[in-house]
């Protein structure tokens, strides 16, 4: 099977080099994007050799490393990203001044972004080669005795048919990033200054709300397992509890982390690249409540895969797309708002994707969100938590500069909003286990006997 992902990785790698040119720079109209592309040819054969490994831990029905290195590769994305973008784009800078021509900046800046994603995932590669190699003993001992009846072909087969569904789900999940270009530099006059706000959303706006995600994600992740255990053994009351906690989380930081980034998107604009503040800090200001359905859907999406409903996932991808698409053409239409239309039209479009999959799972695992301990609660702190956070600002943003008041104004408001959600009660002894930070907030409440 390896050799048949690197044969089909190689073959795919060939089209996308070949067709580059045709498709990125004459269909979507984006300067020097075959370049970019041929960067990127290498990781589809390393995604293609990570498959492979990742699949043999799913038909053992390990779903942990599938989850730690998607992780991990968005850690990867993000750090490596930033760290090639500035090297590449300096450069860049340089030959612009030379040829005195401004679109090599952004040119390589984007070739620096393509080689932190390649190496991103060589990394990603390792790591599960590593865990790969190291439970290969016990896997072999298993195999002992066992003999191969299907042909390759017919493996083949029933593995390609078996993976449409989940080929078609990402194709719907990253849709709205190709059609929001189409929208987007379809209304614009300038192709080259069109780009360029592209690449602050993709590269800046977007790359910081998925880190925020993530971050989220990996506290989400031992709430799931545990979910995913009563499942399997079929405990219905032990489910819902588990489901219930877990929106709630979800609820918890996503409403906090959508209300930190909007009060304090100058000062983490300036932080992450102060050449682009003003139009990042707007799109933090505009879509900072992504953080939250973004959050709801990665919940709400690994429940119905662990429940055996991923054509379900489906629907709420196709109403996520939809929706999207919909809304970002009426705001181009309606006023000339730029970039900031795509970033409203992402936030309306992954609500509503996101609430689609809640309503779902809750009426198939027939529970429902408690809506005082899950909503109102944590609204009114959140509230409490950026008034405070917006004074700070005030305070401390022209004297220390962006880059602690973003640190000071994270750990300060946290501390906060956490002791309110203790003093008013609003998490029970078992919501702990389901949410992210919970051991913490369990030791603060001890701390100060709430």
């Amino acid at each position: 099977m390896m050799i048949f992902q690197i044969a089909a990785g190689l073959v795919g790698a060939v089209l996308c080099a070949a067709l580059g040119y045709f498709v990125l720079e004459k269909a979507f109209r984006i300067p020097y994007g075959s370049m970019i592309l041929w960067i990127l040819c290498p990781a589809l054969i390393l995604r293609c050799m990570q498959s492979v490994l990742l699949g043999i831990f799913q038909s053992e029905g390990s779903e942990m490393p599938s989850a730690v290195s998607a992780i991990l590769r968005q850690v990867f994305y993000f750090g490596l990203g930033l760290l090639f973008l500035g090297i590449f784009r300096t450069y860049g800078e340089k030959v612009s001044l030379l040829l005195k021509k401004d679109d090599f900046t952004a040119m390589y800046g984007a070739m620096g972004v393509a080689l932190g994603i390649v190496i991103s995932e060589v990394l990603v590669l390792i790591f599960v080669f590593v865990i790969y190699q190291g439970s290969a003993s016990g896997r072999r001992e298993s195999e002992i005795g066992m003999k191969g009846t299907d042909t390759f072909f017919s493996q083949v087969r029933v593995l390609l048919f078996s993976m449409g569904g989940d080929i078609i789900g990402d194709l719907l999940l990253y849709l709205p990033l190709w059609t929001g270009l189409v929208l987007f530099e379809k209304n614009a006059s300038d192709i080259y200054a069109a780009a360029d706000s592209y690449g602050v959303f993709i590269g800046r706006y977007l790359d910081t709300m998925l880190l925020v995600v993530v971050l989220l994600c990996m506290g989400i992740l031992p709430g799931v397992a545990k979910a995913g255990a009563h499942i399997r053994k079929k405990e219905e009351r032990y489910v819902q509890n588990a489901i219930q906690s877990g929106i709630q989380g979800v609820f918890l930081h996503g409403m906090f982390f959508t209300v930190w980034l909007a009060v304090l998107a100058v000062p983490l604009a300036q932080t992450i690249d102060n050449s682009v503040g003003i139009l990042l800090g707007e799109m933090f200001t505009t879509g900072s409540s992504v953080v939250l359905w973004a959050l709801l859907l990665f919940y709400c999406s690994q429940i119905l895969k662990l429940s055996g409903k991923n054509h379900l996932l489906l629907l709420g991808y196709g109403v996520m797309d939809l929706v999207f698409v919909i809304t970002s053409t009426i705001l181009f239409r309606m006023e000339n708002a730029g970039i900031l239309s795509i970033v409203l039209g992402s936030v309306i479009g992954m609500a509503a994707g996101a609430v689609c999959l809640c309503v779902i799972l809750c009426l198939q695992r027939k529970t429902r969100p408690d809506a005082l301990r899950g909503l109102a609660i944590p609204a009114g702190c959140c509230c409490a938590c950026g008034l405070l956070a917006f004074g700070l600002e005030k305070l401390l943003f022209p004297h220390v500069g962006a880059v602690v008041t973003v640190i000071s104004e994270l750990i300060i408001t946290l501390l906060l909003y956490w002791f309110l959600l203790l003093l008013l009660r609003c998490l029970r002894g078992q919501d702990f286990q389901y949410i992210p930070g919970g051991r913490l907030m369990r030791m603060l409440g001890k701390m100060f006997r709430l």
